[in-house]
């Protein structure tokens, strides 16, 4: 009989030997093949059954990620050996020759991985490299799994971050995108693919944010290879005019990161060329811009350029875990930095100064759409509020709710009835009993949310709003508000939220109806995107590269979560 024909039959057999079989029970069909091979020839069922015996091997299989970090879904759910069974055992990047064009493919990404900020360790690279040029069928077998395994990993990295942080910890991703992830659907998929160069190419996220903070990463890893910076020395304030010994390395600090242009003058005077890049420094950095060079300056001066660089890379880790995608037209509030951009296209319409949440009522991070404006609204205060702030009020002054406008109300039903708070003991309600009321501030130049609120329902009841107290804008650290977003231009954000409706929203309309004092309700006819973030670092629309102040305290716990143990004990400044 033919011995391709027998072959062809007896690989047929072995599909329907391993469709949804063991690999015990796919290993003896596999086989069946060495009766119809030729002596000493090394065929591609011998792949295969090295492939099987290789996926035998738990050791081989094992997720490489460090203690620290959790697994991803699909690792849990579909086992690696499910999906070789899927395609019945065969090799999927190799073949008797060596790797194939998609295996080179997937070995120039897993080592790129840096690129985005990823460990390139943690995608078996090392074991990769080592087994590439191995033409004997184990080290065959074990390429295929380390290339599907490290593509499966880099793939879900990419698309959904490193780790699952909304559940290791919550409090730095309140909200993270729904998952959907198996591995045996993604590699089919990949496989179908005309083009995997292009696909793996596409899944970072490919907004300007994302994409500004990867050049960094890129510019500041050769800043760190060609030398970095040296420290400034403790001492006195320097101001503009003084003379200081430790000018030399200011100039040189600022000079590395670009902040000073090369210049011919020396010395020890801090001269007004050299204050104006002072005043820039402080300001991509979150720091009052007065020249003056103090302790903050000094430490933002001082932070290690191997520590920028991991800030860096968590920032692009905190934007995988968002869409990818933010729309055409947007409005982006990044809590860490008190600032809210309003985006259309490639333009950015409004940058302005915001107010967030206090360390004890941290604005969430999430994503929503903005679905109505209300103009004149009321306040309806939330219960934690009434409980913790105004009860205690109460208790020193029952006519507080009155000299602030408040009305009170038997409960929060439609058919309530309002009180009268001054015939209230206070004294005997308890904070539990407290919760029970409603209170409510009605429209008016007293109302704390100002002329102007922009609703995206959510279940955190956090939205954005207009202030009665604008002088705080002024202020360089604005975590001031309880989770709410204070905005310092709102009848701007107005008009942009507003824009294109129809004829007659505009600013002329706007004013009409907050002179007429009433409560009005604006329901946007397109919802727009509104993207709450949390960015430590970042690239703002004239291309500087931005670090501030972690005003939650979030990026240790973070840098710990992304990074091993050997990554976070390199020797820093």
């Amino acid at each position: 009989m033919n011995y391709h024909y027998l072959r062809a039959v007896t690989i047929d057999a072995m599909g329907v030997c391993l469709s949804g079989l063991s690999f015990r029970l796919s290993l003896f069909c596999v086989l069946l093949l060495f009766a119809v091979r030729p002596a000493g020839a090394m065929s591609e069922a011998d792949l295969s059954i090295a492939l099987v015996q290789e996926l035998e091997n738990a050791s081989t299989v094992m997720d490489r990620g460090a203690p620290h970090r959790l697994p991803r879904p699909g690792q849990e759910n579909v086992h690696i050996n499910a999906l070789y069974n899927q395609h019945f055992s065969k090799p999927l990047w190799v073949d008797i020759n060596g790797p194939g064009p998609q295996a080179s493919v997937i070995r120039m990404f897993l080592e790129q991985a840096d690129r985005e900020g990823l460990n390139p360790d943690d995608y078996g690279v090392q074991e990769i490299q080592q087994e590439w040029q191995g033409r004997d069928l184990e080290s065959l077998a074990r390429l295929d799994i380390l290339l599907t395994r490290g593509l499966v990993d880099y793939i879900y990295d990419i698309r959904y971050g490193r780790i699952r942080l909304n559940e290791s910890d919550s409090i730095n991703v309140t909200e993270v995108r729904n998952e959907h992830f198996d591995s045996v659907e993604v590699i089919s998929e990949v496989l179908a693919l005309p083009d995997l160069a292009a696909y793996i190419a596409s899944l970072p996220p490919v907004h300007r944010y994302y994409q500004g903070l990867k050049e960094m990463l890129a510019r500041y890893r050769q800043l760190e290879d060609e030398g970095g910076w040296g420290k400034i020395m403790d001492g006195p304030m320097i101001r503009p005019g003084d003379q200081d010994d430790r000018i030399p390395a200011v100039r040189a600090r600022l000079l590395a990161t670009g902040d000073l242009a090369p210049k011919a003058f020396s010395g020890n005077m801090y001269e007004n060329k050299l204050e104006l890049a002072v005043r820039r420094f402080q300001k991509r950095h979150g720091l009052a811009s007065d020249g003056v060079i103090g302790p903050q300056t000094r430490w933002a001066m001082n932070i290690p350029i191997r520590e920028v660089i991991r800030r860096i890379s968590l920032n692009m880790a905190r934007w995988r875990w968002r869409e990818h995608d933010l729309g055409g037209r947007y409005v982006l509030v990044n809590i860490a930095n008190y600032h809210l951009l309003a985006v259309d296209g490639e333009e950015v319409e409004l940058d302005m100064a915001v107010i967030v949440g206090q360390e004890q009522y941290q604005t969430p991070v999430f994503s929503d759409m903005i679905k109505y404006l209300e103009f004149n609204p009321y306040w309806n205060i939330p219960t934690s509020i009434a409980r913790d702030e105004y009860l205690p009020q109460l208790q020193q002054d029952p006519w507080d709710l009155i000299h602030n406008n408040i009305r009170l109300f038997s409960d929060w039903g439609e058919e309530a009835l309002e009180l009268d708070s001054t015939e209230i003991d206070w004294q005997r309600i308890t904070p539990e009993e407290m919760e029970r009321f409603k209170l409510r501030q009605d429209p008016g130049a007293w109302n704390v949310l100002g002329q102007v609120k922009f609703i995206f329902p959510n279940h955190y009841a956090v939205y954005l709003h207009d202030t009665v107290s604008p002088q705080l804008f002024d202020r360089a650290e604005r975590d001031l508000s309880h989770g709410c977003v204070r905005v310092s231009n709102p009848l701007d954000l107005a008009d942009f939220v507003l824009d294109g409706m129809r004829t007659g929203w505009d600013r002329d309309w706007v004013h009409e109806q907050l002179a007429g004092g009433d409560n009005v309700i604006v329901v946007i006819q397109e919802p727009l995107p509104v993207h709450i973030t949390y960015q430590t670092a970042w690239v703002d629309k004239e291309g500087a590269f931005r670090l501030n102040k972690d005003i939650y305290g979030r990026d240790q716990r973070l840098i710990e979560a992304l990074f091993s143990v050997d990554e976070l004990s390199e020797n820093v400044m």
